[in-house]
């Protein structure tokens, strides 16, 4: 089906997009269409539509926000959204709801055809798994719901288990002169101390342009197994997208993970 001309005319003359924000995760706001399955974000040409829209998920104690993208960034935004693994834009206008397929609108480049070592590492299975557990878990007043969480927590954790991660490190000289690593790590205002990890490039960076690194660490490209071998002793885990959802990973989950998911 074609996107109406005169329903992306309007979308793309406007200045800046509002974007339904979840402030459990720090990512846009997902939902999965209940007939299609389409995972779907909401956008709105104004913060008054973006409010009366969000009411019903402020009711259900879903805290939400107004996240809001000038057009210079409409680019990298719409990349952003395919490395979650969103494949439906809902947007909202004059009352009406426009059901945008991703693909119809965004031409997303052929990574496959760059070299193997050239090609960015992308989890959408694992941040869209990720994304609708925290929005379910981080409801505030709300008891969890464990028959609601349990399969959410399930995917996510087999999603764990296959994926890929990109683990920052910095290059050092040993005493004998040889290459040996350093593993940078961050502290949260608890003291907790954890080694940033990354699920995917947009996300690591996500994470240079905010902490405005000069010289940016050396990635290793590691699975979860190897992720247990390199967690520091004196550290409390590792930070998954610190800049994103921020999804604490501890030397005791990932023993979990790897003994009940990894195959």
């Amino acid at each position: 089906m074609s996107i109406d001309a005169t329903v992306m005319k309007c979308f793309h003359n406007l200045p800046q997009i509002h974007v339904l924000f979840s402030a459990a995760t720090h990512m846009p706001f997902v939902t999965c269409d209940e007939e299609t399955y389409n995972d779907q974000i909401w956008v709105f040409p104004n913060s008054d539509t973006l409010k009366k829209y969000a009411l019903k998920y402020t009711e259900l104690k879903m805290p939400v926000g107004d996240m809001i993208i000038k057009k210079e960034f409409f680019g990298d935004f719409f990349m952003d959204l395919h490395s979650i693994g969103v494949n439906e834009i809902i947007f909202c206008e004059n009352g009406q709801e426009h059901k945008l397929m991703f693909s119809e609108f965004v031409k997303i480049p052929d990574f496959s055809k760059l070299p193997k070592n050239q090609q960015p590492l992308m989890n959408p299975e694992l941040q869209l798994s990720t994304l609708y557990f925290f929005q379910e878990i981080k409801r505030p007043g709300v008891e969890p719901d464990k028959e609601k969480l349990e399969p959410l927590a399930e995917e996510m954790y087999a999603n764990l288990a296959k994926a890929r991660f990109l683990l920052p490190v910095v290059p050092q000289k040993n005493e004998e002169g040889k290459e040996a690593f350093l593993f940078p790590y961050l502290t949260d205002k608890n003291e907790k101390k954890f080694q940033p990890v990354f699920s995917d490039h947009p996300q690591y960076k996500k994470h240079l342009q905010k902490n405005k690194m000069e010289t940016p660490p050396r990635l290793l490209l590691v699975g979860i197994e190897e992720l247990k071998k390199y967690l520091l002793p004196h550290v409390d885990g590792y930070m998954l997208n610190p800049d994103g959802n921020c999804h604490v990973l501890t030397g005791q989950l990932l023993d979990m993970i790897i003994k009940q998911f990894k195959s």
